[in-house]
């Protein structure tokens, strides 16, 4: 058997739901019973499954792929089946001075810095809505989900068996290295910049059971999660990852708000009055030493603010080099409740069932930035007065003022992950659809977040189009679809 113990950070807001409904949040956070948020070994087994799955299916085929992902995790079909050979446990949260809290009735006091805000005050949620084909909110299309806040920690301990040696070590080279992957996430919108997780520290030890003194070390083995006595200090090894990095250096050419704060970034509002409209604040956790850790806040542009905008320009630019031109009809069609995504759209950013007889996840995988809390004053935080005007008179309309803060040219860096698996299941048009896409954005004609109208939002940057066109090649290449050059003469059309 091998055994791991491994303390997992969430590098960005964890979202795993309960399945449960109620009145005030539209999802709802896998809780303990003292209203702790933990990681269900059901939620990090799946994943890791889906990813074994994936990484061996190029190697071995869609059919071989299955059979290993069986092996290891196990099977039911009719009447057969096999147990699985990985097990996994709940991943407990930790407290403030880095101990593991496993005791599911532990009460925690309103006095902790980091577990207190969990349980004692309202949670933290992620505001949503959901666009429609013109580009408006879609009526009644408004959710949140709530989230843990990023930096969190958790332990848990992960289980092996295997029938020999040979089988152990092969298990465990594809078990670390989607540990050590970057792509390493669980829960809901993975895609839209949470739920990534990174191991900060580890132990591990393979044991034989046959054998009565590691018998032994298995069987005193401390209960608390984050003690390793008789295990091995483990650290991650880099592997070979299934997702491809392309950085993107943005700037906001001038103001930009994204989301709904409610923390006052500027004097005027700390001082006067708070603004009505501000920019998105969420606290964060930063361990400022390895057994001490603090709340923070950060101001936080949401991975879906650009994963949203890019994806309905993406749609704009598939349908213009696909020569699928708006008619009446198509109008129609693309308004309906569960309209088919144009086919570049579906490639890059995954499809549910029922839509063009197939699904699968998204192959773009977007990044929150976060920023630090502007000094008071800042030349990066404006504040401005909006009022509303009759459109009969031309003049002020009477109780209809109100102000906003906003950021004003910030540097945004981020990073456009790409699956590997969707750049060799992508043609020629969707790959150059997603080259027009980026270059709106790093050109200043792709805008994010609030009051596009009035100017904000319009972003100026770079990105490595070398590394893109090295990574295009090579996908097309391995594909090798004999489309890509009605692609080409298609876009030259």
């Amino acid at each position: 058997m091998d055994v791991w113990r491994l303390v997992l950070e969430a590098r960005s807001p964890l979202s795993i739901a309960s399945g449960k409904d109620e009145l005030v949040d539209d999802v709802v956070l896998a809780l303990t019973p003292a209203g702790l948020p933990y990681i269900p070994g059901t939620a990090l087994a799946g994943v890791l499954r889906h990813a074994l799955q994936a990484h061996v299916q190029d190697e071995l085929g869609v059919n071989g792929a299955k059979e290993v992902a069986d092996d290891v995790f196990g099977y039911a079909q009719g009447d057969d089946g096999r147990a699985s050979r990985f097990e996994c446990t709940h991943a407990h949260i930790h407290d403030s001075r880095d101990r593991v809290v496993s005791d599911v009735l532990a009460e925690v006091s309103p006095n902790e810095p980091i577990l207190g805000p969990l349980v004692h005050r309202l949670p933290t949620k992620r505001q949503r809505v959901r666009i429609n084909a013109h580009g408006a909110a879609a009526d009644t299309g408004h959710f949140d989900r709530t989230v843990v806040p990023a930096g969190h920690r958790f332990s848990v301990e992960l289980r092996l068996w295997s029938v020999n040696a040979q089988a152990a070590e092969t298990a465990r080279n594809w078990l670390e290295g989607l540990l050590s992957s970057p792509a390493l996430s669980v829960g809901g919108l993975t895609r839209s910049g949470l739920g990534r997780l990174k191991v900060v520290r580890g132990a591990y030890r393979r044991l034989d059971l046959r054998n009565a003194r590691e018998l032994g070390v298995f069987l005193d083995r401390p209960a608390a999660l984050d003690q390793i006595r008789g295990l091995h200090p483990w650290k991650a090894a880099t592997a070979e990852s299934p997702w491809a990095t392309l950085p993107l250096n943005l700037r906001a050419e001038g103001a930009l708000r994204v989301g709904q704060g409610s923390q006052a970034l500027s004097r005027h509002g700390r001082e006067i009055k708070l603004a009505d409209a501000m920019p998105y604040v969420e606290p964060c956790v930063v361990w400022e030493s390895p057994s001490k850790g603090q709340l923070t806040q950060r101001v936080v542009i949401p991975a879906t603010a650009i994963k949203g905008a890019v994806a309905h320009r993406l749609a704009f630019h598939d349908r213009r080099h696909r020569g699928e031109w708006a008619t009446p009809d198509s109008v129609r069609t693309a308004l309906a409740e569960h309209a088919p995504k144009p086919t570049g759209v579906a490639a890059w950013l995954g499809t549910i069932k029922g839509e063009q007889g197939a699904s699968y996840a998204g192959g773009l995988m977007f990044e929150d930035i976060t920023l630090p809390l502007p000094s008071v004053p800042s030349p990066q935080v404006g504040h401005r007065t909006h009022n509303s005007i009759d459109r009969f008179t031309g003049s002020v309309r009477d109780g209809l003022l109100f102000t906003e803060e906003y950021l004003f040219r910030v540097s945004l860096p981020t990073a456009l992950h790409l699956s590997l698996a969707a750049c060799r299941r992508t043609d020629g048009v969707a790959w150059q659809a997603l080259q027009d896409t980026l270059e709106d954005l790093v050109q200043g004609r792709l805008a994010i977040g609030a009051d596009s109208a009035s100017g904000l939002g319009y972003l100026e940057g770079d990105y490595s189009r070398e590394d893109f066109e090295a990574l295009r090649q090579a996908a097309l290449q391995a594909c090798g679809s004999p489309a890509d050059a009605t692609a080409q003469e298609m876009i030259h059309e």
